[in-house]
């Protein structure tokens, strides 16, 4: 019997022992890395190569039971088979056909092996990469090839699978190797979150360590509307304060059931539900937050001038996750206004109709593997 929690362990586990298959990795073709072979990075490699480095050291340690040196290059033997991790300034002759951020090359020869990204990130996304090819071939043979690689979108974000806004070393390891460059941590207060404190500048420091960026998840209370005196104010001691105090968070999600406010749109009852008594609405129009408000859009715009006054670079991404059944043009109206210096996010799949049988119709939930999509919520606003 398992108890419970116990799943953390192998959520933990950033490699899987013992993957080596004689039987099937010497019948491929390639090269085969082996004792003697060194790991090699720049001297003055960042704190994400070093870490690439001594990742793929690991790998090689735990599941191919191969024990090679992660060293500098000033210290490695010119003379040794070499799998060499770089980055396109310090080796601009293996500069990657894609100029994206995160893309990488992949060189594999009969004595060396050079990852190059076009940043840290892409090397250490080609480190990983070069892990899975070897996971797949059961052993530590790699074929010859000369290829470019790159992400399909970012930010690619994930909440924590190990525990609400919970994120050891090794479980961020293991969201960077599944490719993951943004987490979101819950935040109502700064260093808060609604299961109690989180160092988020640590949480920033570590996770900038594995590639990943850190993005705040609004669940702050808001009870001003943008035209009340002082609302300026008022928000810049919410969202200004956190970006000061944590300039290294990459951006903030607003989404409207965690974050909405008194909006004036006489097609919601006005009153959020943190100000509602019991949280029960009787009135016959909907809360704020599932709503696509007209006033959203004065409300988004001042929160990111005063988030931007502290950080310019701010990613403020705001998702229409709960007005999808609402009429299609009202929808749309909100995204026409909203400013255009920010991220909109909709959620690919929900609200489709199924008719299962003659008899029952099911709504297609958020998140779902049930429906290919994309929806037709999704669609309209993609295309607006």
């Amino acid at each position: 019997m398992e108890r419970n929690f116990d799943f953390r362990k192998r959520l933990l586990e950033v490699h899987q022992k013992n993957r080596k298959n004689e039987a099937v990795f010497k019948t491929i073709e390639g090269v085969e890395i082996c004792l003697g072979w060194q790991i090699v990075y720049p001297d003055d490699a960042c704190r994400l190569l070093k870490y690439a480095a001594r990742d793929l050291r690991e790998y090689f340690e735990v599941s191919m039971d191969i024990y090679l040196k992660a060293l500098p290059a000033s210290k490695s033997d010119k003379n040794a088979k070499r799998i060499i991790i770089t980055t396109v300034d310090r080796a601009p002759e293996f500069k990657c056909e894609y100029d994206d951020a995160s893309s990488y090359r992949l060189v594999v020869k009969e004595s060396q092996i050079v990852v190059c990204g076009t940043d840290a990130r892409g090397t250490a996304q080609g480190v990983y990469f070069l892990e899975d090819m070897m996971s797949l071939n059961e052993g530590p043979v790699v074929s010859l090839q000369n290829i470019c690689r790159r992400p399909l979108y970012s930010p690619r974000m994930t909440h924590s699978g190990f525990g609400l806004d919970l994120f050891p070393d090794a479980h961020l390891r293991v969201l960077a190797h599944y490719g993951y460059d943004a987490i979101l941590v819950f935040t109502t207060d700064i260093n808060m979150t609604p299961l109690g404190f989180v160092d988020f500048n640590d949480l920033i420091y570590r996770a900038a360590g594995y590639g990943i960026d850190v993005y705040s998840y609004s669940y702050y209370h808001n009870s001003m509307h943008p035209d009340d005196e002082g609302a300026r104010e008022y928000y810049d001691d919410k969202y200004g304060r956190l970006f000061a105090e944590c300039p290294g968070l990459k951006g903030i999600v607003f989404v409207g059931e965690s974050m909405e406010f008194p909006s004036r749109d006489e097609h919601t009852n006005g009153v959020p539900r943190h100000m509602t008594p019991g949280k029960i609405n009787r009135d016959g129009r909907p809360f704020p937050g599932w709503y696509p408000c007209n006033d959203y859009p004065q409300w988004i715009s001042m929160v990111r001038d005063v988030i931007r006054d502290k950080n310019p670079e701010a990613d403020i991404v705001f998702w229409t996750y709960n007005w999808g059944y609402v009429n299609r043009e009202a929808r749309l109206e909100l995204i026409r206004n909203l400013p255009t210096d920010i991220s909109l996010q909709a959620t690919f799949e929900m609200f489709e109709q199924f008719h299962i049988s003659d008899t029952v119709t099911v709504r297609c939930v958020d998140y779902t593997l049930f429906f290919e999509g994309p929806g037709l919520y999704f669609a309209s606003e993609a295309e607006e």
